[in-house]
């Protein structure tokens, strides 16, 4: 809990990280028997202890993401490049140009995805020390998990013909102050021989036992609702629904039968995972977002901004009651969102971003003489300068 600059108070949460972490192939998760704990992201990334903070050191690894990423696209261009331009006729038409145009973007896009071990390392690291971004958390908004049959609801005959089936579900939803989970159920058309055993309820029936339609879930189950697509790219981010299984196959170490942990209880946390090509994804989205947001270019910072707010949308205004007065907090399901906020603050209080005079990495100050990003890097400019002029001397 901190005050802003109004006075008020802001709820910055807290985020679990395990004692270690493992790269397996392309997924990020916890070593077996590691410990779980809490901690303060935003105390861990506070500037005045004279370290950056923790979305200036992500974005710092979404820059050597990025660096290498546009080395692969060149490379995979020049050997595109050397094998199709024969292709092109002597004075192409349009069509022609069009068309050789789109085997090249195809060419490009089949190439696989594959982090160099070093950059695979140095997002396990920061892993290591800050935990998993919390992308699903991050995404999805809402997973409906089927828990079983529960009865017939009966048309125009008490034999189930033209019945349909009520069925059970559980509903994870993620709300502004955490995950609230529900139980509902769901009505669906009989399409086979109704399952042996069920009672036949008539519409009187169940509207006694209060089960629908008050409490019916208008998505089927084993379906989960979530945002697709990074901010900021050129395909606007969408609500999409997704299969449950591709959800398990995406974060999960175990299948957990048919269902899910609750999101952030320990089995869950135990068993997630995150694609290390999905963090290098964001990370890289939060450096163009540091570069871009001050940028002179209008077109270029309308763009970022319009990608900070869509990292923002999971962050919701909430009132609670602490003490006897009421407070105005912020909740935040993710780490990717706390650090969005933390970039919030500071560039809407006039906080800049520049590379390093002598390293080149991204830094952020409240000084705007400030040319390098650690005292470090300072003294070192300085005493390369002055061996400079000695040997300028000395010629």
């Amino acid at each position: 809990m901190a005050e802003d600059n109004t006075g008020r108070q802001v709820w910055r949460g807290s985020w679990w990280r395990f004692e270690r972490y493992e790269l397996v192939g392309r997924r990020v998760r916890p070593v077996r028997g590691a410990r779980l704990t809490t901690y303060d992201p935003w105390h861990d990334g506070d500037a005045a202890a004279g370290k950056q903070p923790l979305y200036v050191e992500l974005g710092r690894l979404g820059e050597q993401v990025r660096d290498w990423h546009s080395e692969t696209v060149k490379t995979s261009w020049d050997r595109f490049w050397t094998q199709a331009a024969g292709e092109v006729p002597a004075h192409p038409t349009s069509s022609e140009i069009v068309a050789w145009l789109g085997r090249a973007q195809a060419a490009l896009a089949a190439e696989e995805v594959e982090l160099p071990p070093e950059l695979g390392e140095a997002i396990l690291d920061w892993c290591k020390q800050f935990g998993l971004l919390g992308i699903f958390q991050h995404e999805t908004l809402l997973v409906d998990l089927e828990a079983g049959p529960r009865a017939l609801l009966a048309g125009f005959s008490e034999s189930g013909e033209d019945a349909q089936l009520l069925t059970n579900v559980k509903r994870y939803e993620r709300v502004g102050a955490g995950w609230r989970e529900h139980d509902l159920v769901h009505r669906s058309a009989l399409t086979g021989p109704p399952p042996e055993g069920l009672a036949v309820r008539s519409l009187a029936k169940v509207r006694a036992e209060s089960v629908w339609p008050g409490n019916e879930t208008r998505l089927g189950p084993e379906v989960v609702l979530r945002r697709h697509g990074l901010p900021g790219r050129r395909a606007p981010r969408t609500i999409e629904l997704a299969d449950l299984n591709e959800l398990r196959r995406s974060y999960l170490r175990d299948r957990h039968g048919s269902g899910l942990p609750l999101p952030n209880s320990a089995a869950f946390w135990r068993a997630y995972s995150e694609d290390v090509v999905a963090i290098a994804g964001y990370a890289v989205c939060l450096a163009d977002i540091l570069r871009g947001v001050q940028s002179s270019d209008a077109k270029k910072r309308s763009a970022q901004i319009e990608a900070l707010n869509e990292l923002l949308e999971c962050v919701s205004p909430v009132l609670r009651y602490v003490q006897g007065s009421f407070k105005a907090e912020l909740a935040i399901p993710s780490l990717l969102g706390s650090l969005a906020v933390m970039a919030y603050r500071d560039i809407s209080g006039g906080v800049r971003f520049a590379s390093c005079k002598r390293c080149g990495q991204l830094y952020r100050s409240r000084r705007r003489k400030q040319r390098f990003c650690s005292l470090l890097c300072q003294d070192a400019a300085k005493k390369q300068k002055r061996r400079r002029e000695r040997r300028a001397r000395a010629s």
